[in-house]
């Protein structure tokens, strides 16, 4: 597109939203009225340890496109701020760039847009804070270096206190909704290439601002999530912000993301869009049986059952167990220095995991891998390179719980050996071995652990090396499973991955378990896998202990929720009935589409919602075997209960065929509900036919 330098202020409207640049370089993002949008926000950074506002040199200008050139005055560092004004939605993008132009290296510690003067605001006409509503992944959980706890409902108030949205190791979903009643301002992050986006906001409630900020204190914050300084050399240039603002007008909470997942596909190449997973279901080893007691003749049994009665299942994973029996904890990648291969027990896998995987493909499946970066203390590789482990704030070797059995090293990924170590092992596992996907475990921490410091670079640009690097040996074929260290939705790691892990493990499978993991999913239900990635609320399985319905209410969560359909334990040990529930889900896979859940309270309160449904499209799997919706009703308490929902709020037109999933029975409405009656722990799954 042609530009021209412009004078300041430069202004376009497009879709009733009016972007305004002022001569200082501040920039209003409104409706027509002027009420509802960002008013006055500005730029700045901290550069060599002090935070800096720019200048403007100059401006030049396309249709629907500005772009400002800035300088940090007593630096070497200037900027490009290109905005773009989108038309169909109306949105705004705002893509921040900054280059060196001296001839020393400039340290970025983080780059913000703020509320740049006393006028500056993020208003919604007539509201107060108080009357807003809040979301953000973090509200519903904050992220241990482990696993995700619930910390509270996804829709929250704004926060009285200072808070930081999006500042966790969890990688969240990088987005941000606040409003009321249909009407929300949205931003969202476009980028993750060094940096990571998080907000910095603090509701008014003190006194009513001047020119009705919903905020006293607002922030959007560009950073290494450990604070760590970018080094931006001479000549060199970096993008570390690109967000997109979106004024929504009659929107539920479910819509937000629609029009920034659109915008998210036509930047980057995700990979939900083409993954295996979308169409075939996934064996693993690890939940309800087995966990890491596997043998060769263990994997041989459940592979030919599964060629003989689970046509629907293609991947078979080995997770862990395969290590050598004195590898303890198992889950320590230190153990395969200093010769990768050398890392295989030797009594439960006798032929070598080579043999293995070619057994699992004659049985007609692809196989694939558990492993983890993570690392124990008590192996050679700690011993003997040091100088390739991650430092603590003092300059010494860190270590995670130093004072229990399972002590952790972190391998530093920004030094050049370690990088080739690790090389060595992800060929062993995919190239000499043959396996053709993997499950990355316990895998952020390097990276992303706040008391982590790197040798060089930022932790965000070695995560995507890893990512990157594994996508490159599998190929885009291979089946690329994401858990551990509680990934909550972040879309961009959809660039190399099929699946991210919500919630824990479900572990042996008892009702307990499953009622904790199943809070997980709800933000991200509405957030299509074929857009960004399928979400993995864990296998689907069967406990002997367990009665029907609460096993059936794990198939129903499993099926409804739309992730990977991946399933588990001794499948040797289940009756005919049970195999052919596991058969029932698996052969007819249609996964990643939009789950919309009806159920505000679950939104507002403890995530377990009554009520799911899900619509398919004629020209898919099942909408070609004449299903346009399915519908699951959940009973989470120990008490019976009769759930109902009116018809039109299930999407489900007065006059069309109900059957049950399982059986194929009519279930038929009353007075324009769909009503049952459930036991404790019990659920109900219905399919709406298409008419003839």
């Amino acid at each position: 597109m042609q530009h021209r330098e412009v004078e300041l202020p430069w202004r376009a409207e497009s879709g009733g939203c009016v972007l305004e640049i002022a001569a200082d370089g501040t920039f209003c993002y409104l409706d027509e009225a002027g009420l509802t949008g960002w008013r006055g926000l500005g730029f700045d950074a901290d550069v060599g340890g002090q935070r800096c506002r720019p200048t403007v040199k100059a401006a030049e200008a396309g249709e629907g496109e500005c772009e400002l050139r800035l300088e940090y005055p007593a630096t070497s560092l200037t900027e490009a701020v290109r905005f773009r004004v989108l038309s169909d939605p109306a949105a705004l993008t705002v893509e921040r760039v900054f280059a060196n132009a001296g001839p020393e290296a400039v340290e970025v510690s983080e780059v913000r847009t703020s509320l740049a003067a006393d006028a500056a605001a993020v208003a919604l006409a007539g509201a107060s804070a108080g009357a807003l509503e809040c979301i953000h992944v973090s509200n519903l959980r904050e992220s241990s270096r482990r696993v995700g706890w619930r910390t509270g409902p996804l829709v929250s108030p704004l926060p009285h206190g200072p808070r930081t949205l999006g500042d966790s190791e969890g990688h969240p979903f990088p987005a941000l909704a606040v409003g009321r009643g249909g009407d929300y301002l949205l931003e969202a992050a476009l980028q993750q290439d060094l940096f990571t986006q998080m907000w910095a906001i603090r509701g008014r409630y003190d006194s009513p601002h001047p020119a009705g900020s919903i905020y006293a204190d607002y922030a959007a914050i560009a950073r290494d999530g450990r604070r760590q300084p970018l080094t931006i050399p001479p000549a060199g240039r970096q993008r570390l912000s690109w967000l997109f603002y979106q004024i929504k007008t009659g929107c539920e909470w479910q819509g937000l993301y629609d029009d920034y997942l659109a915008e998210l596909g036509r930047q980057y190449d995700l990979h939900g869009h083409r993954s295996p997973l979308l169409n075939q279901a996934l064996y693993c080893t690890w939940n309800y049986t087995f966990f890491a007691d596997i043998s060769e003749d263990i994997l041989r049994a459940q592979c030919d059952l599964i060629a003989r009665r689970l046509k629907g299942v293609r991947h078979f994973l080995i997770d862990d167990g395969y290590q050598r029996p004195e590898n303890k904890p198992s889950y320590d990648m230190g153990r395969f220095y200093p010769d990768p291969a050398a890392n295989v027990d030797p009594v439960k896998f006798p032929h070598g995991m080579k043999a293995v995987a070619e057994m699992i493909r004659s049985a007609g499946l692809k196989p694939a891998i558990w492993w983890s970066p993570a690392m124990g203390r008590d192996n050679d590789l700690v011993r003997e390179h040091p100088e390739w482990l991650c430092l603590d704030d003092r300059g010494e070797s860190w270590t995670m719980d130093a004072s229990g059995p399972y002590a952790k090293a972190a391998l530093d990924f920004s030094v050049p050996a370690a990088r080739e170590f690790v090389e060595a092992v992800l060929e062993t596992l995919f190239v000499e071995w043959g396996f053709e996907g993997i499950k990355l475990d316990f895998c952020t921490y390097p990276f992303d652990s706040k008391d982590i410091r790197l040798r060089g670079g930022e932790g965000v640009r070695w995560w995507n090396w890893l990512l990157a690097t594994i996508r490159k040996l599998i190929g885009p074929d291979g089946v690329f499973q994401l858990c551990g260290g509680a990934p909550y939705g972040n879309p961009f790691l959809g660039r190399w991955c099929d699946n991210h892990r919500v919630g824990g493990d479900i572990g042996k499978g008892q009702w307990t378990r499953h009622r904790a993991v199943s809070q997980a999913p709800l933000p991200l239900l509405a957030v299509p896998g074929r857009a960004t990635l399928l979400m993995d609320v864990d296998s689907a399985g069967v406990r002997a202990d367990l009665t029907d319905d609460e096993n059936l209410s794990r198939l129903n969560f499993c099926h409804i929720t739309q992730g990977v359909m991946g399933i588990g334990g001794d499948l040797t040990k289940l009756s005919e009935t049970q195999l052919g529930w596991l058969d029932r889900i698996t052969a007819r896979c249609d996964r990643g589409r939009r789950v919309r859940c009806p159920d505000r309270r679950a939104f507002l309160g403890e995530p377990l919602p009554e009520v799911l449904h899900v619509d398919y499209p004629p020209d898919g799997p099942t909408g070609r075997a004449g299903v346009r919706k399915e519908v699951a009703l959940f009973n989470w308490d120990d008490q019976p209960r009769t759930i109902g929902w009116a018809l039109a709020a299930l999407g489900i037109e007065p006059g069309e065929a109900i059957v049950d999933f399982w059986t194929g029975r009519p279930v038929g409405p009353a007075d324009g509900q769909l009503v049952v009656s459930l036991a404790p722990r019990a659920s109900r799954l219905v399919q709406v036919r298409r008419r003839a």
